[in-house]
């Protein structure tokens, strides 16, 4: 770690722990039933990366390169993970941006469909 990323030895082990099977517990989560709305990302990062390991904002933030208000937004699901934000934040996580953008894909394509079905019943 750089002095940018200045967290304590232990805080740096545990984001460098996300398993394997983190990451197909969190897909299972996305796999669920059409009927169930998907948790946004940004709430999976906060539960399954942050609460897990006792992470702070100010940390996760610093390492991602984002702010913390940003962060803020995102764990909250009031702000989309991008690309950008979808490589800090697999950085801070040890794992791959691509599982945040697909995560953040299916979460929209859900919100999505249910929109279209809902105007498809309000048209019939």
């Amino acid at each position: 770690m750089n002095a940018e990323t200045d967290i304590s030895p232990a805080r740096e082990a545990d984001l460098n722990e996300i398993s394997a099977q983190d990451v197909e517990d969190i897909l299972a989560d996305y796999r669920s039933a059409d009927d169930v709305t998907p948790m946004h990302p940004g709430e999976l990062y906060r539960i399954w990366v942050m609460e897990r390991r006792n992470l702070k904002v100010v940390d996760v933030a610093r390492i991602a390169g984002i702010s913390r208000e940003m962060l803020h937004r995102i764990l909250r699901g009031d702000a989309p993970i991008t690309a950008r934000t979808a490589l800090g934040l697999a950085e801070a996580a040890n794992n791959e941006p691509e599982f945040w953008l697909r995560a953040q894909m299916i979460y929209d394509l859900w919100h999505e469909r249910e929109r279209r079905r809902a105007k498809s019943a309000a048209c019939a």
